[in-house]
């Protein structure tokens, strides 16, 4: 019945918001587009499409004007190093991302989320629905804001942080 159809509707798409699953989500709507096969009308195709917008929906902070994206970045640290500082009370030692004494691996950390997940996300939704395109240049936007933080500070003879362009695990 339709309310079953929605609600299924519904838990796929907050699922996809799981980024182990975007992965190979996305690879499978590219793989539909290179081979001139992606059909909305085919459900299996427009649930991986729904999956994709939800990614672009979650990832959204990295499309906005850099003072939000640069916020936005802040809180969402904030956020993994309040859960750091727990982990190390127990004795846990956080992942860096996790650890606010790895602050300076900040950006490097950004500019490899950008090109391995956020771009990625963009481009593809950006071929989907040409209309996005806009998403795709401010994603692009922003990587270049995080490449002039991580060129200044080598400049300024900071070390590059160990992260180098490896993507971090972003949820907001």
């Amino acid at each position: 019945d339709d309310y079953e159809h929605l609600l299924e509707i519904i838990r796929k798409a907050i699922i996809a918001t799981d980024l182990a699953l975007y992965f190979g989500n996305r690879k499978q709507l590219n793989d539909l587009m290179q081979a001139g096969a992606l059909n909305i009308n085919n459900q299996a195709h427009r649930d991986r499409v729904i999956g994709l917008m939800m990614t672009a929906c979650d990832l959204c902070s990295v499309t906005k004007l850099w003072p939000v994206t640069r916020a936005t970045t802040n809180d969402i640290y904030s956020e993994f190093w309040g859960e750091g500082d727990e982990m190390k009370k127990v004795g846990i030692q956080p992942i860096p991302m996790m650890d606010r004494e790895k602050i300076d691996e900040i950006p490097d950390g950004q500019v490899g989320f950008y090109n391995a997940v956020a771009l990625p996300c963009y481009r593809t939704l950006a071929e989907v629905f040409p209309a996005s395109t806009q998403l795709l240049k401010a994603c692009r936007e922003n990587l270049s804001q995080w490449e002039k933080i991580v060129q200044s500070r080598i400049a300024q003879g900071a070390p590059r942080s160990p992260v180098k362009n490896n993507a971090v695990k972003h949820e907001a």
